[in-house]
């Protein structure tokens, strides 16, 4: 089993909670379920496509609309405040993209 399968396995299980469960920020927590997902696949879109294939990033203004999901960046050096905020509205759009 490869490394990337295995994590690529656990992401899509993870968007198996309810919506609360995903949302869910423990006391003195920063970040949810649903934040870890979108930062993790966001950042592998930009690894993968802007800086290994060198072609566009597949996430763009249209895919954080169908997902409820900020347009620009990826969590990177976020306030916890916003991180808090990040709601995934569309778990299957979110699937799909």
């Amino acid at each position: 089993m490869s490394t990337i399968g295995f994590i690529k396995r656990g992401l899509a299980d993870a968007r198996n909670g309810s919506d609360e469960q995903l949302h869910f920020v423990p006391p003195n927590g920063s970040h949810s379920i649903a934040w870890c997902l979108w930062h993790t696949t966001r950042v592998e879109d930009l690894i993968i496509n802007a800086r290994i294939l060198k072609q566009p990033m597949i996430w763009n203004g249209e895919w954080a609309e169908r997902t409820g999901l900020p347009a620009e960046g990826f969590g990177a050096g976020q306030p916890d405040d916003d991180a808090q905020k990040v709601h995934i509205h569309d778990m299957d759009a979110f699937a799909a993209y």
